[in-house]
C-alpha cells in the first residue's frame, strides 16, 4: 500500500472497538479456510464490510452475505494474482499511450479544453 493508504488504514484500525473485532470474527468463520486466509491477511477490508452493514436488522445475514460474495467475486476473477502477472499487450498500451505528468500550475480551463496544454 501507499503511504497514504498506510496511515488511513492505521486511523482506521486504531478506531476499531471490541463490537467489531466480534463481527469481524463471525465475518470471517462464513468464509473458507482458503478464503480466511486471504481475507485476514487485510483486516481493513473485513472491517469496511463491518462497518458497512452496523445498521441492518439481521447484522449477521448482511455481513456474511456481503463477505461471502465478495471473496466469492474474488476467487473467481483471479482477484489474488491480478498484480503477479502481466496483461496481455499490456507493452503496447503504454508504449502507445504513454504517461505525462502535466503541473496543474501550468494549466487553464482552455488547455484542459484541449487546446496545447504544453502552452503557458
Amino acid at each position: 500500500m501507499s503511504p497514504i493508504q498506510d496511515k488511513l488504514a492505521a486511523e482506521e484500525e486504531c478506531r476499531r472497538t471490541e463490537e467489531e473485532d466480534r463481527w469481524c470474527k463471525i465475518a470471517l468463520e462464513s468464509l473458507t479456510d482458503a478464503q480466511r486466509e486471504k481475507f485476514a491477511a487485510d483486516p481493513l477490508d473485513v472491517l469496511m464490510i463491518v462497518r458497512g452493514f452496523w445498521g441492518e436488522s439481521d447484522r449477521r445475514k448482511a455481513i456474511c452475505d456481503a463477505i461471502k460474495m465478495i471473496a466469492d467475486w474474488r476467487d473467481k476473477v483471479g482477484f489474488y494474482k491480478f498484480f503477479d502477472c502481466h496483461i496481455q499487450d499490456d507493452k503496447n498500451f503504454h508504449a502507445w499511450y504513454p504517461k505525462f505528468v502535466i503541473f496543474i500550475s501550468i494549466m487553464n480551463g482552455d488547455q484542459v479544453a484541449g487546446k496545447d496544454v504544453w502552452a503557458r
